[in-house]
């Protein structure tokens, strides 16, 4: 039951990254997402809340989903790199995602998706003892910010500017490095 549930909500999910190539997310509406998913409107309720709560499915699926899977497991190093060719390869699609702005942005969504899976992983593996006067909450925060601004740069970053690999690169350099590295 729960997987059939899961395939549901991809499927809703998939119609509206697919609408949002074509329209505006604000001109989009819940029937013409039940509509391109093969659903009457009140299915849509049983999953979603709004189209909002859609497109944050799409951002932790995407975006915060490849950490768990990964991350919080084996490191973020492969995860990094999933989510940024999961960003490349849907790149229209999150250009269009970023245009949602306001009281429900794309990149809030995305910075607090982030937000919990960084204060898993760091429950998980955080070093003890080691500046514990920096709660995970914060950690989390800052890294989830940092790490979501780079997603938004990536994703409206011509192909062949820059590759997966030479952006996991900056993501790791500068993730690694504090400001005073930059100073003499």
């Amino acid at each position: 039951m729960e997987q059939r549930r899961d395939n549901m909500k991809t499927v809703l999910a998939e119609s509206l990254r697919e609408l949002m190539l074509k329209h505006l997310f604000e001109k989009i509406t819940i029937k013409q997402i039940s509509d391109a998913s093969g659903v009457i409107r009140v299915t849509f309720y049983n999953y979603f809340d709004d189209k909002y709560d859609c497109l944050n499915y799409i951002a932790e699926q995407d975006l915060a989903a490849p950490f768990r899977e990964d991350g919080l497991r084996v490191g973020t190093d492969q995860a990094v790199e999933r989510v940024l060719r999961t960003v490349q390869e849907n790149r229209a699609f999150y250009q269009a995602a970023y245009r949602v702005t306001g009281q429900n942005s794309f990149e809030e969504m995305v910075t607090q998706n982030l937000t919990k899976v960084f204060e898993e992983y760091l429950s998980i593996h955080r070093k003890r003892g080691f500046m514990e006067q920096y709660p995970d909450a914060l950690l989390a925060m800052y890294y989830a910010h940092s790490f979501s601004f780079h997603i938004r740069r990536f994703a409206f970053i011509k192909n062949g500017e820059e590759t997966v690999e030479s952006m996991n690169q900056t993501i790791h350099d500068l993730t690694r490095t504090p400001i005073s590295g930059f100073i003499e």
